[in-house]
């Protein structure tokens, strides 16, 4: 069975307007039920009027791209559509999505609980890490990024939640130790850097009142052994040098 392609203009009876093409199986006429792909919940058509009938998808989406400058829908108040046809694809130019609108409280929840219940795939963590891989942001976006971030203190609630997802399996790291090359890595990243006496004092701040596990104070005492000990001998390759 061939399909029919046409363009089409579905309303509101004292509202809105949407211009759009479609391809169906029937004639034009019988499909009455669709009254196209808008995301506008609040555009409720309820008649639908058939412009013109094309014997191709392309003839009737260059049609409806005609419309849609003609009547400039992207900036027209009296059309529901959220994008404007063009021959590559789609536009959102003029088109004021979300742009100054700020989202309540109730609707941030309700994206944060969808996104908790997302289930992402290995191949598509894969994916994502692969994409990442090699990217610097400039020093112009770090300086953004940095000044976005100056002041901003996470709630005790939002803490918690950190801590409990980066606990046992939810940590990245879970079972697993670095190679000794990944080790040396960070050692030399860090050595010849020194700590500001401010920054100094609120690691002291916020580790008043700690209380660590017999574990914890061992792991600590042999991390801070090896460092003495690593210091001492690069203190004697410096002296031999010198010597040398």
């Amino acid at each position: 069975m061939s399909k029919h392609f046409y363009i089409y203009y579905s309303y509101e009876e004292f509202g809105r307007g949407y211009i759009g093409s479609r391809g169906c199986k029937c004639l034009p006429e019988e499909d009455f039920k669709y009254y196209g792909s808008f995301h506008d919940k609040t555009f409720k058509p309820t008649q639908k009027i058939i412009i013109g009938v094309y014997e191709s998808r392309k003839d009737a989406y260059e049609a409806e791209i005609l419309l849609h400058e003609f009547y400039d829908i992207a900036r027209n108040p009296h059309f529901a559509n959220r994008c404007k046809a063009l021959t590559t694809g789609f536009t959102i130019e003029g088109v004021p999505i979300n742009k100054g609108i700020k989202k309540s409280d109730e609707f941030r929840k309700l994206i944060s609980e969808s996104n908790k219940r997302r289930i992402v795939s290995d191949e598509t963590r894969k994916k994502l890490s692969e994409n990442q891989k090699g990217r610097k942001h400039s020093e112009e976006t770090k300086k953004k990024v940095g000044a976005a971030s100056k002041g901003r203190k996470p709630s005790e609630e939002t803490r918690k939640l950190k801590s409990k997802q980066m606990s046992g399996e939810g940590n990245h790291m879970y079972g697993e130790t670095h190679t000794p090359e990944a080790r040396e890595k960070i050692g030399a990243a860090q050595r010849g850097k020194t700590i500001s006496e401010e920054h100094r004092q609120r690691i002291s701040e916020a580790n008043k009142g700690k209380v660590f596990s017999e574990e914890t104070r061992k792991r600590m005492s042999e991390a801070a052994k090896k460092r003495c000990e690593r210091k001492r001998l690069e203190k004697l390759h410096q002296a031999q040098d010198t010597k040398e």
